[in-house]
């Protein structure tokens, strides 16, 4: 692993000489030693996370990331109601279960005999849209309260669970004078696939007053486990904790599975000796079902008077999306940008409407379908597309704008991990990722396509450069046409078909169609006994019986003309039900971009 526990950097003050370079979207690293610790991308594994570090001396939180990240999940232990069987000591107590998402829609390489890859699959903590106080999951820019103490007890879990891959004796304290809680910065995040997957975080020291960088940091590498609390704390909450003082018998309310539960206080005092000073599970509590527990201050809400109260002892409530609102994070001035977080979310939401109307972003609008191509998440870390961007900017799950830059540049760099550098589908997902960024970047830009605009022509530029250069007999020296000269030939140069190998290849390609799932609703044309309407929406009707039947036929001359009635199918099904979270629409999303 390139990420490895209790490995220090540099001081500040080589950084700083370093960092003129860093704000320069182009830069990868933030000083040498993020360049040695998180590798380039051309030189690292496949099948972790790019490099991502976007510390910058003097940015403060306005945080300018040059490259990639991911996030991980912290567990309360939910109390148990009178109507729950009490465990055994040998069962696990119930735990948090987020709910599942999505991954990113890459094409290009064949598909592979169905595997067992049920713990490869992208863990709950990884593919959660909902953003909550509780699990912690980490992004780019978090300031952070670290514990030691619970750091050495996930570590010991490790132990009895007996997970090889997790390299326990480099432990950061063995190399760093640390004390039992730290303020610390999130500068670097990336993922390595499992199983389990891990997520690797470089944390840099801050000044509690100031919030800039001290000598010295350190990285580490964890995992989700049940029953296993956080020892990363977000530092807004646990200063908002401190304002809070509870005493013995003080009633207290506390979020698990979305619901509140409710307790007792009974004492407080060191969950560890050897940390007396810690707040890391200083409080001994009892929760109404009678179960006695520990709680950290940070995971104990004040009842206010008005709340609603379980109708019976024991019980819980669901928490409101009021309350919930009030639970998260609240950005700071400046996490995203000039504007607001609402406000940027809403441009940037509107953004990817438009740019998924383009039917180069048709692979990357929904997730990958592990059915068809189930080494996927054994090569792709930290799984992600623009569906599931979309819908965690909707819930507001982001906390400042370099988190949502992060996973922009997932896309491209999965792309890049699962298919060849050179292939279409890597190129479209280049060109996909720096329409979005520059999108993102110019905050009073509204029309993406004004944006697509630009892209194409300075494409054309450099084309006609290219062109211009191949008919002179002066050596090229241009990076730019050493970059994308093999490719630009490419375009410029016309497509011939042989008749008989395309009209194969085509047969098998739309057999192959007919045998996915999702291709059931386009096999036979529409009945209009069934939807009556569909002939005043639809004008020219089309399925892949017919599509079929016309290439038996030798009605198309050529394989462009079967595309444009294959992309009428999903251009109609799109038409007729725009609804982006029906099943039908995700069907034909999945199709599309599996066909391109």
């Amino acid at each position: 692993l390139s990420c490895e526990e209790g490995e220090e950097t540099e001081s500040p003050a080589e950084e700083e000489e370093e960092y003129d370079s860093a704000n320069d979207a182009s830069s990868l690293y933030s000083d040498v030693e993020d360049e040695e610790e998180w590798k380039s991308e051309t030189n690292s594994n496949s099948n972790s996370t790019s490099n991502y570090s976007d510390w910058t001396a003097d940015a403060g939180i306005n945080l300018q990331p040059p490259a990639w990240t991911s996030s991980r999940r912290r567990r309360v232990q939910k109390p148990l109601s009178s109507s729950d069987e009490e465990p055994s000591a040998e069962e696990e107590r119930p735990v948090r279960k987020p709910e599942k998402l999505k991954g990113v829609q890459q094409e290009g390489q064949s598909s592979s005999p169905p595997i067992n890859r049920s713990e490869w699959n992208p863990p709950d903590w990884i593919t959660d849209t909902m953003p909550r106080k509780s699990p912690f999951v980490p992004q780019m820019g978090d300031e952070v309260a670290y514990f030691r103490q619970g750091h050495k007890a996930y570590i010991e879990a490790v132990k009895r669970k007996k997970y090889s891959r997790i390299n326990l004796p480099k432990k950061p304290w063995r190399k760093l004078d640390l004390r039992d809680q730290e303020l610390l910065k999130i500068v670097g995040i990336k993922y390595e696939v499992g199983p389990p997957t891990l997520c690797c975080l470089k944390l840099a020291f801050i000044d509690h007053e100031t919030g800039r960088r001290q000598s010295g940091s350190f990285s580490l590498k964890y995992h989700d486990m049940p029953d296993v609390i956080d020892f990363i704390v977000l530092r807004q909450f646990f200063d908002e904790a401190r304002q809070r003082t509870w005493k013995p018998r003080d009633r207290f309310r506390s979020v698990i599975d979305d619901a509140w539960w409710f307790g007792t206080v009974l004492k407080q005092e060191p969950a560890n000796h050897e940390y007396p000073d810690s707040p890391f599970q200083c409080y001994s509590i009892r929760w109404d079902t009678d179960e006695v527990d520990r709680l950290s201050p940070w995971d104990m809400e004040t009842i206010p008077d008005h709340a609603e109260l379980p109708q019976e002892v024991g019980a819980s409530v669901p928490v409101t999306p009021d309350e919930m609102d009030n639970l998260l994070y609240k950005p700071k001035k400046g996490e995203w940008g000039k504007k607001s977080q609402h406000e940027e979310c809403e441009r940037i939401i509107n953004g990817i409407d438009q740019l998924l109307t383009r039917n180069i972003a048709a692979p990357f609008s929904a997730p990958v379908d592990l059915r068809r191509y189930p080494l996927y998440c054994m090569v792709v870390a930290y799984p992600t597309d623009l569906s599931t961007i979309r819908m965690r900017l909707v819930n507001r799950f982001y906390r400042r704008i370099s988190a949502l830059v992060w996973e922009v540049r997932c896309i491209e760099h999965n792309a890049r991990t699962f298919n060849e550098p050179d292939s279409p589908i890597t190129l479209s997902a280049k060109k996909i990722t720096e329409l979005l960024l520059n999108y993102i970047n110019d905050q009073d830009c509204t029309d993406i396509s004004e944006m697509w605009k630009d892209v194409e022509n300075q494409r054309e530029d450099m084309r006609g450069d290219q062109e211009e250069d191949e008919s002179s007999d002066v050596p090229r020296s241009s990076t730019v046409g050493r970059a994308y000269g093999g490719q630009q030939q490419k375009l410029c140069i016309k497509a011939k078909y042989d008749r008989k190998h395309w009209k194969r290849r085509c047969k098998e390609l739309i057999e192959y169609i007919f045998q996915c799932e999702d291709s059931e609703p386009f096999r036979q044309p529409v009945d209009l006994d069934d939807y009556p309407d569909y002939g005043n929406i639809i004008a020219t009707p089309m399925d892949f019986g017919t599509v079929k039947k016309m290439l038996e036929d030798g009605k198309y001359e050529s394989p462009i003309e079967l595309c444009k009635d294959v992309r009428l199918i999903f251009s109609n099904a799109k038409a007729y039900t725009p609804n982006k979270r029906s099943k039908i629409y995700s069907m034909t999303l999945r199709l599309s971009a599996f066909f391109e």
